[in-house]
């Protein structure tokens, strides 16, 4: 399972990392987490665990393409 980011706000490095260099290509992942700039946030278990096997993925078929 997935959810698409309605609204962006805030940002990350990875712009200025895809434009070092020769360019790289970059991906954003991000866990729902509600009060995220609070000292204490918020997020459901599933969401993260599920982010973990997204990643997972993504780094194994990665590796297909690089071998």
């Amino acid at each position: 399972p997935y959810q698409y980011k309605r609204f962006v706000t805030g940002g990350t490095e990875s712009s200025v990392v895809q434009r070092s260099l020769a360019g790289v290509r970059v991906v954003t992942v991000s866990v729902p987490v509600r009060y995220i700039h609070s000292p204490i946030g918020i997020m459901d278990k599933s969401d993260y665990r599920n982010t973990r096997r997204l990643i997972a993925g993504v780094v194994r078929r990665l590796a297909e393409f690089s071998s």
